[in-house]
């Protein structure tokens, strides 16, 4: 299992995407952004966005929020990589619950694929 926790998303564009070992043209980031919903200033996801894309990372969003587990692993099938993106965690964890995310995302993680969690999506993986 290949973890890769931070603080802020400026260290993942800046350091963390490189440590992981995959070139660049192979990454498959499925970018989970529901934490970013219940915060007031979006600036900080937006120039995520475009950093990703400026650096041709192949991106593609979900909001997990109302999913079914179907529904994620569908999503998440072809990526490599899941990166949680932060923002208010117990919005976030409220969400990853009802949708089934916590036990979509042991399967995920058992096939190999790579979790990515800034500030909310690297606290949700904490015991507490």
């Amino acid at each position: 299992m290949k973890l890769l926790l931070a603080s802020n998303g400026g260290f993942l564009m800046d350091h963390g995407y490189n440590l992981l070992g995959i070139p660049a043209s192979e990454m498959k980031i499925g970018y989970v952004t529901t934490a970013s919903k219940a915060v007031d200033d979006l600036r900080y996801i937006e120039n995520h966005r475009r950093v990703m894309r400026e650096r041709g990372y192949d991106f593609h969003e979900i909001d997990i929020e109302g999913k079914s587990k179907q529904e994620l692993h569908d999503f998440f099938a072809d990526k490599n990589i899941i990166h949680v993106e932060g923002g208010n965690t117990f919005y976030l964890l409220k969400a990853v619950k009802e949708s089934g995310f916590d036990t979509v995302l042991k399967d995920l993680l058992a096939q190999g694929k790579v979790y990515i969690g800034s500030s909310a999506g690297a606290y949700i993986l904490c015991p507490t």
